[in-house]
């Protein structure tokens, strides 16, 4: 069914029809309106949408995207800063409705999917976080990975270059440092970039073409920038959506693993 939308115009000032859709994408086409015809305000008038633009679809980007092209126009970077603002608060609160129980049963299932990974298999040196009680764990792949005989390196935050390095560690001697993240003592020596077989990256969301959603800071997208090794994700399938906005310096995955997937992701 094709209507046009009241209020809704294209650049030549005639309304143009589009495809009917749900409700949810009509307060998308609302929202956009606002944002386009408020210059440099990309934040919909009180009283408008507010906090319904919460996710209420795994595919919202998509859609999104979609429906600005019935008009012309394009996303851009500002609008989608907005949109992984709205995607971070949507992923914290669903992986924090995850029970413990449900928890361990994931991180097993993560963790067999990792090692059984041939790739994994030949990895000599590997850098992966101390998970923190939120995130798909860690701790049972590091100690797995040393008794196959590899060394584990930790991400370290460089200040002055706001990026990180790695350096080796056992985790009994990491530190709670910027953030509360634990991290190795400045006295652990760094393992150059270019030696590390393969990174284990953290995220909020993913997709299968190995796009990331990070918590913004950028640190993981300087550090992939030049690194050439593999790359690798855990997380739960509730943190994996069918697109996940990305720019021009976001940088993306080799594999996901969840508890019920191990994903190649297609680039």
């Amino acid at each position: 069914m094709v209507s046009k939308p009241s209020g809704l115009e294209g650049r030549r000032g005639k309304p143009k029809a589009v495809i009917e859709a749900p409700p949810f994408i009509k307060r998308v086409q609302i929202f956009q309106r606002h944002t386009t015809e408020g210059g440099e305000n990309l934040f919909p008038p009180p009283g408008i949408l507010g906090e319904e633009l919460l996710i209420s679809s795994h595919s919202f980007h998509f859609k999104f995207r979609l429906e600005l092209s019935h008009y012309g126009e394009t996303l851009n970077s500002t609008t989608i800063a907005r949109l992984k603002e709205i995607l971070r608060r949507e992923a914290v609160r669903r992986r924090a409705a995850l029970t413990a129980a449900e928890r361990a049963q994931a991180d097993a299932a993560i963790a067999g999917r990792f090692m059984a990974l041939p790739q994994v298999t030949l990895l000599q040196e590997l850098g992966v976080y101390w998970s923190t009680p939120e995130e798909a764990s860690t701790r049972e792949i590091v100690s797995r990975m040393r008794e196959a005989g590899a060394r584990i390196l930790w991400p370290r935050w460089i200040p002055e270059a706001s990026s990180l390095e790695f350096a080796a560690a056992h985790e009994t001697e990491l530190l709670a440092k910027r953030w509360g993240i634990l991290e190795p003592s400045a006295e652990a020596p760094v393992i150059p970039l270019h030696r590390i077989d393969g990174l284990v990256i953290p995220g909020l969301a993913f997709d299968e073409s190995g796009r990331r959603l990070g918590r913004g800071r950028g640190f993981y997208d300087r550090v992939l920038q030049n690194y050439r090794g593999l790359r690798f994700a855990l997380a739960y399938d509730i943190q994996v959506l069918p697109e996940v906005p990305a720019e021009a310096h976001d940088e993306r995955v080799d594999w996901i693993l969840t508890e019920t997937r191990t994903i190649a992701c297609k680039k």
